[in-house]
C-alpha cells in the first residue's frame, strides 16, 4: 500500500515508473516525476489556485510531455529510474 505522501516525496526527488489501474480498469505504466528541474517552465499567471484533492496526484508525464493524474489508491507499483 502506497501513501500519497510517500509517492509524492519519491517523485519530487526522482524519475519513476508508476504502474496504476486507470478509472476504466486498464493497467498503465507512466514514466513521470515532480522533480523541479524536469518540469516545464510556467509563467506566474498560468499557475492556478485550486483546492487539492488528496485522493489524486498530478504528475508530469515525461513521455507525453504533459501533466497527468492518477488515484493514489490505484497505484500498483513504483520503480525508481
Amino acid at each position: 500500500m502506497f501513501t500519497r505522501c510517500s509517492i509524492k516525496q519519491t517523485l519530487l526527488e526522482k524519475e519513476c515508473e508508476v504502474e496504476f489501474k486507470k478509472v476504466n480498469g486498464d493497467i498503465r505504466k507512466m514514466h513521470c516525476t515532480l522533480k523541479a528541474d524536469l518540469l516545464p517552465k510556467t509563467e506566474e499567471k498560468e499557475k492556478r489556485k485550486k483546492t487539492e484533492n488528496l485522493e489524486i496526484l498530478s504528475v508530469y508525464d515525461l513521455d507525453k510531455k504533459n501533466w497527468r493524474s492518477f488515484k493514489v489508491e490505484n497505484v500498483i507499483s513504483i520503480k525508481e529510474l
